[in-house]
Formats: C-alpha cells, structure tokens, sequence
C-alpha cells in the first residue's frame, strides 16, 4: 500500500502540470500539434486519483484533505470525463476562433472540481467549487461576439452565485454553531446545532444544491446554456449539475432536519415532472437533454433526502456517463 500523503503530492504535482498545459496552449506561438502533448499531460492526474482510489481503506484527514473513496472517486470520474470531452473536442472544435481557450477551461473546470471533493476544510470546498463554477461561466461565454451564449452566460453567472453564496452561508453558520471548519468534525457534532439553526443550514445546503442542478424555479440557466457548444454542454451535464449528490453526501450528517428534507423532496419532484414535459414539447434535440437531466438530477436528489446516499453516488456517475455520451452524439 503506498502512502496516502505521497499519493496526494503526486496527485497535485501531475493537476499542476496538467493545468499549466492547457495555459501555454493558449500561446499563439505554440502550434496547434500542441494540443497532442496536453491530452498525455492531462492523462496524469487520472492515473494517480486511480491509484489513490485503489489505496484507499479507512477515511484519512491529511491536512487540509479528507482521504476516502468518495473523494478519490469524484476526482478520478471528473477527470477521466474531462479527458474524453477534450479528446472529442480535439476536432470538433477545430476552426473556432477561440479554439485555444475551451482546453485550458476545461482542464480548469475539472481540476477545480476534484480539488473541492477532496477538501475535508470547509472553505478549502467552498473556494474550488466557487472557482468550478466561475470557470464555467467563462467556458459558456467564451464566444463573446455571439449574443445567445454571452446572455446564456450572464443568467448562468448569477444563478451560480446565489448557489454559492448560499453553500457559504451555510458554511459560516455551521462554524458558528462548531466552532470547526473540518467536515468530519464539525459535522459529527450534532448536538451542538440547535433545532432552528439547523433548518437554516439545510436550506441553505438544499438552495446551493438545487441551483446547479437546475431545479424548479433554477432551471432557466441549463436551458439556455444549450447555445454552447457541445462540449461545453457535456461537461456541465456530465460533471456539474450532478455536484449535488456529492454536496448532500459531504454534508448528509448535518442534513436531517425533516421540514428542510420535505421541501427539497417537492422541489425534486416537481422537476422531475417538468424536465419530463420540457423532454416531451422541445423538438430541439439538445433541450430535450436538458429535460432529461432536470429529471434525472430530480430523481437522484430525491435518493439523497430518502438518505440512500450511495445509490444517489452510483446515479450522478452512470447519468454523467450517458449524458455525456449522448450530446457528444447530438450531432449525428
């Protein structure tokens, strides 16, 4: 068994050189054959969250980190994706304008993602999976001189950021109520949260979920981010509107206040019934996808507040899968 700490050095060294990559890609003097070397540079970080993922036994705090399956399997799925959609890309998006910008974002995107599911710190989590999504919307916006995905940008930005500002509300609260930043401490200290505290959080955990996830009333955002290229629209539905699961599984502990489990239950449930009518009405191809994700990420909120976490873990991935198999097909 190799050592935990040793694993984590590597994993970072390999997601640094892989980022670095994907910024001197966007160097007009390096050519485009360029982008040959990036795709081996980004197989890196793959092999080594693998192997952490291999490793692994019991949950292991190393500083800042919370070592464990789900952390290393987040990280290695994230990846393994990223790499997919950038070889796919590779020549799909041959000819763009900005064809130097989406690889570097995308290493980015993906990087920031993993980062935030290791985090056993509160803030550590909160910081990446802030800059996850201010990385998306710059990847949606890419294409500023055309207007559909520069609005679609705009809508989405400010959805990302009430989502946000209330997983950092939430965050601060539950310091307040700890007095710990760590997840496996903090969370365990059920005692310490009052009753009404408590509801607080989780609606503002069940507020940061739904909005990435493109929940009723949130779902405005992914419909109109299907401007985007392909791609783009790839990893969103295969990497980030997902993300929910895995924050309700971080935070499952402290999530078990029964009015706030009852409200998110509806939410879900309403969206599943309106991602399925959006799926039946639109005769674009792309937002019927999004249709079916809204249903799905319903559903699979709906296995968090029954507490079947697990099965919720094993839904985002096999759903990120074919999601994005299937926009990367949307062409054909």
């Amino acid at each position: 068994m190799l050592s935990m700490s040793i694993i984590l050095i590597v994993f970072f060294i390999t997601l640094v050189i892989a980022i670095l990559s994907g910024l001197i890609f966007l160097i007009p003097s390096v050519p485009i054959k360029y982008i040959k070397i990036h795709l081996y540079l980004i197989v890196l970080p793959i092999i080594i969250s693998v192997i952490g993922l291999l490793n692994v036994s019991d949950r292991e705090q190393i500083g800042p980190f919370t070592m464990d399956h789900l952390a290393w399997l987040m990280g290695s799925f994230i990846l393994i994706l990223d790499f997919i959609i950038q070889k796919f890309s590779v020549r799909y998006l041959i000819g763009d304008r900005n064809y130097r910008k989406y690889f570097p974002l995308f290493t980015l995107i993906t990087s920031f993602a993993s980062i935030a599911w290791l985090s056993g710190d509160l803030r550590l989590m909160v910081l990446f999976w802030g800059a996850t999504l201010l990385s998306l919307t710059l990847l949606i916006r890419v294409n500023r001189s055309w207007k559909i995905p520069y609005e679609a940008a705009k809508v989405s930005g400010k959805s990302f950021a009430l989502g946000w500002l209330s997983l950092l509300v939430a965050v601060i609260l539950l310091y307040v109520a700890t007095g710990n930043w760590h997840i496996n401490v903090t969370l365990a200290n059920d005692d310490v949260i009052t009753s009404g505290m408590r509801f607080i959080i989780d609606m503002l955990i069940v507020l940061a979920v739904i909005v990435p996830a493109a929940q009723f009333p949130f779902q405005s955002w992914l419909i109109e981010s299907v401007a985007a290229p392909t791609p783009v629209s790839a990893i969103m539905h295969a990497g980030i509107v997902n993300a929910g699961g895995i924050i309700l599984t971080r935070f499952s502990p402290v999530f078990n206040d029964p009015l706030a489990i009852t409200i998110l239950l509806i939410i879900a449930s309403i969206s599943v019934l309106l991602g399925s009518g959006i799926s039946l009405v639109h005769v674009d191809y792309k937002r019927q996808l999004v249709g079916s994700t809204m249903s799905q990420m319903g559903f699979m909120l709906v296995q968090c507040a029954l507490g079947v976490y697990s099965a919720a873990i094993i839904h985002l991935i096999l759903h990120g899968v074919f999601k994005a198999t299937l926009f990367l097909q949307s062409g054909s």
